[in-house]
Parts: C-alpha cells; structure tokens; sequence
C-alpha cells in the first residue's frame, strides 16, 4: 500500500530527479518529453535481441549516457556475480551488475531515452518506480520495452508478440503486424513495468520477438532489423535498417551450412517447414520437446577451425 501511494504522489506532481535514489547521475539530462526503450540481459533476452537491440540503437544513434543504476538496490552479488580482469597478480578492474541510460535525439523525430541493463534481481518494484520516475521526470509518457522467447519457428520468420496498456498504439505499426501476448505464467521485469507504468500516466508497450529454440550462440539480426522498424513506427521516426539485414544475411547463410552438417537440425527445420505447408504449426507446438534439441553455433563454427 505504501508503494501504491508512492505512484499516486509522484503521478501527481511533476517528479524531481534527485528524488531517485536507485539512480546516479553523471550529468544532468538535456532530453524533453522523450519516448523511453528499455532492453534487459538475462530470462526474456533469447539470442541477444532484448540487450542486443538497445545497444545496436545507441551506437547508431550515437547517444550519450548520463545516467546508470546503483546496483546495490537492484542486484544479488551472489546471483549476478561482478566480472573482475585480473593480470599477474594485480587486479585491473571490476565490474559491477547494472544499466546504463542514454539520451539522444533524432533528426525528424523525438527525444530517446534508452536503458540497457541487466535484468534485476531484487527490488523490482522500486526498480520501476524509478525507472519510471525518470521518464516522468523528463516529460516522458511512452516506455517501450523489448523482449525475446524461445519458440517452435523458422530462423527467417519475423514473429512478434504485443502486450501494452493502450491498444491503439498498435494501429501505428501499419505493416508490422503483432499479435496480441496471450500468457500465464512467471514474468520478466517488464511485467512490473507494465503494471506500473499507467498508474504515472506513462503508457507502455512491450513488444517479444520470437526465436527459433533450437539455435543459440548467435545475435538474431533479422529480428532486430524488424524491430527497430516497429519501434520507428511507433515513435514516429525513420530508420535505415540495411546494415541490419546484411548481418543477417551471414547469419542465416552461417545456419543453412550448419544445417547441411547437422542432421538434428535439418530434421528440425525441415519438420517445421512442412507442418507450415500443412498448416499445422500450432499442433506441432504443443508436441515438440524442445528441450534438449539445441545447435550452439559457436561450438559448430569452432569445430571447424583448422
């Protein structure tokens, strides 16, 4: 009940953001009203698309970061362990668990907040309060989160999944269709971001692209070019996805000869192309064991190497 109070005082009046403790500030913001998009490592970030995807967005976009998370609010040291660099002895650095946010705008678009983090283990709520704080904060009223699945599909399939808080927003997708997120079951954070977005007056919208189970130790370009394009679309801004779709093309080609030396994932493939033809890809879904079949395409490509 204290938490719900929390969001009705701060929906009420505009936020200040030195009331955001979970989060350090290197520099002050200079974005207004920007459209939030949020991409997280961890359970719903199937072959990089969730983290991979944000970070593609602010190197291309050349952003610049101002803020990060205070990891000691949002993470167990003990689950996601700090990465240290040691050398003869000495050690060179640590790196803790954490996010980063960064500002940008876009020529013939809106302002852009993006976060990049690890997915937290603790404090979720107060995560997405102040996540949401911030956004509230800068004007913001838009938070897109990006999220990816194992499912039984193709690697050339573009599939993605919507749950947001206002369905008109899909109608400015055009083109690119989603299906609306049926589900029961344990949630990533973007759920509570997704509850308590609204309550601020920010709505959201988080789109779950979906990915071939049986292929992992790859980015999945294809998906992240398609994606982006959707994010455009909502936010009301162009984007050039052709580097995108060249990575893809290596990839794709990097799988078909994977395919060719792998028996299992032939069969696999092969088994979802012609349930497709047949038009009963929903059946062979709730057959398939996905678990087990899996081609890391690392382990495949280092096999190889003289």
């Amino acid at each position: 009940m204290r938490l719900l109070g929390e969001i009705r005082r701060r929906s009420g009046r505009k936020l200040k953001i030195m009331e955001l403790e979970g989060i350090r500030f290197k520099v002050k913001p200079m974005i207004q009203s920007p459209i939030c998009i949020a991409g997280f490592d961890g359970w719903g970030n199937a072959l990089d698309v969730s983290r991979g995807l944000t970070s593609h967005l602010v190197r291309t976009l050349s952003m610049k970061p101002f803020a990060e998370l205070v990891p000691d609010f949002f993470y167990r040291y003990d689950d996601s362990r700090p990465d240290v660099r040691i050398e003869d002895g000495v050690l060179n650095s640590l790196s803790m668990p954490g996010g980063q946010f960064f500002e940008g705008r876009v020529a013939q678009g809106p302002d852009l907040l993006i976060l990049t983090a690890d997915e937290p283990t603790l404090g979720w709520r107060r995560f997405a309060g102040d996540v949401l704080g911030l956004i509230h904060s800068l004007g913001g009223r838009m938070l897109i989160t990006i999220g990816s699945m194992y499912d039984q599909v193709l690697p050339s399939d573009r599939m993605v999944s919507a749950v947001t808080s206002d369905p008109s927003i899909l109608e400015r997708l055009g083109r690119y269709p989603v299906s609306p997120l049926s589900y029961t079951g344990p949630s990533a954070v973007h759920g509570v971001l997704q509850a308590m977005g609204p309550k601020m007056g920010i709505t959201c919208i988080s789109l779950w692209a979906h990915c071939p189970y049986y292929v992992h130790g790859v980015k999945h370009y294809g998906l992240f070019s398609y994606l982006t394009r959707m994010i455009g679309a909502i936010a009301g801004f162009p984007v050039d996805t052709s580097e995108l779709e060249e990575k893809w093309k290596v990839v794709a080609g990097q799988i078909q000869e994977a395919a060719a030396d792998s028996p299992k994932l032939q069969e696999i493939m092969d088994g979802l192309q012609q349930s497709r033809k047949r038009g009963s890809l929903e059946a062979v879904r709730t057959k398939v064991d996905i678990s087990g079949k899996v081609v890391d395409l690392r382990e495949f490509f280092n096999a190889k190497e003289p």
